[in-house]
């Protein structure tokens, strides 16, 4: 406690960390966290980068256009 008010409490902080490890149990067993069914399950494709014009040319003169 600092002037009064409590900034811990050890039951308190079990009681959450049990709580917490509850919800996780039960987050982990949600249907979206199984692997999929069949080995051949179409992925989900990943959205290409956009092919941007490079210039592997390197400027040798220091930008200085003759």
């Amino acid at each position: 406690m600092i002037e009064g008010e409590t900034y811990f409490d050890r039951a308190a902080d079990n009681d959450m960390r049990a709580k917490i490890a509850s919800e996780r149990e039960a987050l982990e067993k949600l249907d979206v966290n199984r692997p999929p069914a069949h080995a051949d399950t179409a992925r989900v494709p990943t959205e290409r980068r956009e092919e941007r014009g490079h210039d592997d040319t390197v400027d040798t003169d220091g930008g200085i256009d003759r």
